[in-house]
């Protein structure tokens, strides 16, 4: 998956993760699903999930606090 412009940013798609978290530049990844954040918002952070099964991608809204956990 390749960023279509509507984030902040230049992002990559990841094709493998170990488990757990971890951080390459804006990306972050968890289990099976990608997280592309872009700290658009004042009190919250824009997130573009990504499935990579199914190419699935959907924004959501996610606190920064719990994205560092």
């Amino acid at each position: 998956w390749e960023s279509d412009g509507t984030a902040e940013g230049s992002y990559g798609l990841l094709s493998t993760a170990d488990a757990g978290w971890f951080t390459i530049g804006p990306l972050v990844a968890f289990h099976d699903s990608l997280l592309f954040s872009t700290f658009e918002l004042e009190n919250g952070v824009a997130v573009w999930v990504v499935t990579p099964h199914t190419g699935e991608v959907r924004r959501v809204l996610a606190n920064p606090l719990r994205l560092n956990r």
